[in-house]
């Protein structure tokens, strides 16, 4: 049941309707997934203080409605005890419905990397749409399109780790250059316990010789670190390089007096 809104104008502008919030169901091809519990309590305060300032985008079936844009006002609107939200009533096809979902979450920027791969690959599997036909639709380059399906190549542990946080896009695509899902969950462990950078990520993955990448097993997985542990210690460059079973170390010396002091350090006099 619809309520329309009072508005009069020359311009014939859309009609916005109250649209009761038992009503609304949330839409099972919205790309985003993840809605913050902090960010939604805020939003629902502001709704409280001021109300719903712009129409949420339903489409009807039957006596209900499907949201196409909007679904954290619908949410906060709840959690705020509003009975009915303001909102544009559309005939809309599926694709055009997913269109208008994926436009509004990437240009606010409230998708995930992972959400958008996965709203990508619905237009491409279920609509039959190419990566150039996606990014023209969200104004991005063919290229970044493509970068972001690639996550959905991750192991589904990864998939998590990406989804919650606790890895970023930069960790994940670094992880996609390795030639197995095994060596990037082998990968992903030190990642995790060592909380390595993007870009020491990246060194980490570049580390296999082919003769490993056959076993598999990471080489020189711990070097950084052991080399980090000696340039605190002697407060100089320190490089090593190798395996775990031979290298080298390489200690750097800018003076006399530094050697001297590098030499008592290591010798323990």
């Amino acid at each position: 049941m619809t309520v329309e809104a009072s508005i009069s104008s020359s311009a014939r502008p859309p009609r916005i309707y109250a649209i009761a919030v038992d009503l609304i169901d949330a839409n099972p091809k919205q790309p985003r997934q993840m809605f913050d519990t902090d960010s939604l309590q805020e939003m629902a305060n502001s709704i409280k203080r001021e109300g719903v300032l712009q129409p949420v985008i339903l489409t009807q079936n039957n006596e209900r409605y499907t949201i196409v844009a909007g679904e954290r006002r619908v949410r906060a609107s709840r959690l705020a005890g509003l009975t009915s939200v303001p909102a544009l009533v559309r005939e809309l096809t599926a694709t055009d419905a997913l269109h208008i979902a994926l436009i509004e979450n990437v240009q606010r920027q409230d998708l995930n990397a992972l959400e958008e791969a996965l709203a990508y690959q619905t237009l491409i599997d279920d609509y039959g749409y190419t990566q150039e036909q996606c990014a023209q639709k969200v104004g991005k380059e063919r290229s970044s399109v493509s970068n972001i399906v690639r996550l959905l190549a991750l192991p589904a542990e990864i998939k998590q780790d990406l989804m919650f946080g606790r890895l970023t896009m930069g960790h994940c695509r670094a992880l996609l250059s390795l030639p197995s899902e095994e060596l990037m969950l082998e990968a992903r462990k030190i990642i995790l316990k060592k909380e390595l950078s993007v870009r020491q990520t990246e060194a980490l993955c570049k580390r296999y010789t082919p003769a490993e990448l056959k076993r598999p097993r990471l080489v020189n997985n711990n070097l950084d670190h052991l080399a980090s542990g000696l340039r605190d210690h002697l407060r100089t460059k320190v490089r090593v390089s190798g395996s775990e079973n031979r290298g080298r170390i390489e200690i750097s010396y800018f003076s006399a007096k530094e050697l001297e002091r590098i030499i008592n350090l290591i010798g323990g006099s």
